[in-house]
């Protein structure tokens, strides 16, 4: 249209930011305007303007492995899910991950793109009971490369009394009473029978639980908040050997109300192994 000394127009337009944009922190633009003058001369003014618009980065990346917790025979294999995912906005290239225990699960994943997920399984062959670390690291198209890191608790199954009775147990909290024959098929939970043995209640997968701990006497050796899948360790009085009987009493924090009640023989009175589930709470190692 026409424009006469001193006046102006203002416009307004868009565009649809690509992730090449975004990957190169920046969307270049120039504005350019020209006029034809009255004595017919086309294009006989003109004036662009450039600008630079910012794109915000935001680099993130997360790694997952799966189970957090397994129990295995001595020489046999450890399996894991590694899920790596790029959270943030712009793409990542390399993607790798690293893990020093379980060589196995190394990987050069190549190039990610925002939301992208990539899956693998892998395996260590068990000769000891370690805690493995896998770490996703990525290289954005600008600054510092970002990271995340997961681990994986693994144990071999073995007889805590072989060596004569414990000083400490450590139990892990599950949230959900073992069922014979359910939830290990041809299986028990444990091999301790006897009226002293109690597994009464379900924990109902509180998130977290209050957790308390008593001896044979009803002497507290642990009262805390445990988180599910979290562990907690069981020792006698003055750092000695544990008692006889353990008894382990699983709370709603919020609400005080008792969920569940656990006994077991604890010093090897009875058959003790790593793997042993009472109740909502499994056996995982001793010391």
């Amino acid at each position: 249209g026409e424009l006469s000394p001193g006046e102006s127009v203002s416009c307004t337009g868009s565009y649809p930011v690509t992730q090449a944009d975004i990957d190169a922190g920046t969307r270049a633009n120039l504005a350019t305007t020209t006029g034809d003058c009255p004595d017919g001369t086309e294009d006989c003014a003109s004036d662009d303007d450039p600008h630079d618009e910012p794109l915000p980065q935001a680099p993130a990346i997360d790694i997952e492995k799966t189970p957090d917790f397994q129990l295995v025979d001595e020489g046999t294999l450890a399996i894991f899910t590694i899920t790596v995912t790029n959270t943030g906005n712009v793409t990542l290239d390399p993607v790798t991950v690293s893990d020093p225990l379980a060589p196995d699960c190394d990987r050069d994943l190549g190039s990610m793109a925002p939301g992208d997920v990539q899956q693998y399984d892998c395996s260590v062959m068990v000769t000891a009971n370690l805690t493995n670390v896998a770490t996703a690291t990525g290289t954005p198209p600008a600054g510092g490369r970002v990271s995340d890191v997961d681990d994986a608790d693994v144990v071999m199954m073995g007889d805590v009394c072989e060596d004569g009775k414990p000083q400490t147990l450590v139990m892990l909290y599950t949230g959900t009473p073992c069922v014979d024959f359910v939830t290990k098929p041809g299986m028990l939970c444990n091999q301790q029978s006897g009226p002293e043995i109690i597994m009464e209640g379900d924990a109902m997968m509180l998130d977290p639980a209050r957790i308390v701990v008593m001896d044979h006497r009803g002497k507290v050796l642990f009262d805390g908040l445990v988180e599910l899948n979290g562990t907690f360790s069981i020792t006698g009085p003055g750092n000695k050997r544990i008692p006889p009987r353990t008894r382990i009493e699983i709370y709603d924090p919020e609400t005080g109300e008792l969920k569940e009640t656990i006994q077991f023989h604890s010093s090897c009175s009875q058959p003790l192994f790593t793997g042993d589930d009472f109740g909502s709470v499994k056996l995982i190692d001793e010391g």
